[in-house]
């Protein structure tokens, strides 16, 4: 071993050596790399065009739907802790936006508070404002609800077509 060192010119050689390994490995280990860039980006390309990508029936409006269900819950309950009572059927989901004539104003708590302060919202034809579902349709509520018959139903319609395939309501989405 002290001989191999000692002898400059081996050990010159040596170094080559190791350099040229070292660079034939750096070269070969990005030439892999860009391989498994290669391959990552063509499986991302075919997983983007066979996904559903929040179109009719697709995840991110499903999803949506079922959070705004959550909301409506949520803001369902709030109306029921001031008031003692969930509004009715009639009332509909618009007593979470607006005042009902059924609440005299001096119980009401105040001009700008709304239970519900909804992103999406329709007006129906006597001017009620109703919140809607991704698909632009008004959520329905039912109370007291078929399903939940000490509280209210609330679901979605759903993408044109659906035929209720997909759980859009409040008694199928698991519990809190």
């Amino acid at each position: 071993m002290r001989q191999l060192m000692n002898n400059g010119q081996m050990a010159k050689s040596a170094s080559r050596i190791r350099q040229f390994g070292l660079i034939a490995a750096t070269q070969a280990t990005s030439g892999n790399f860009l391989k498994f860039l290669v391959a990552l980006f063509v499986a991302w390309v075919a997983l983007a065009l066979l996904l559903p990508t929040g179109g009719p029936v697709g995840p991110s409006k499903m999803m949506t739907a079922r959070v705004g269900i959550i909301n409506i819950e949520a803001a369902l309950e709030q109306f029921k802790a001031v008031f003692g009572c969930y509004p009715t059927t009639q009332e509909g989901l618009s007593a979470l936006i607006d005042r009902p004539s059924t609440i005299p104003e001096s119980q009401w708590p105040g001009g700008d508070i709304h239970f519900l302060n909804p992103v999406n919202f329709l007006v129906t034809s006597n001017g009620q404002k109703v919140p809607t579902d991704p698909w632009n349709h008004a959520y329905i509520y039912k109370r007291p609800g078929v399903h939940n018959t000490n509280g209210f139903d609330i679901y979605s319609l759903g993408p044109p077509g659906n035929e209720r395939k997909f759980a859009l309501d409040n008694w199928t989405i698991p519990p809190k």
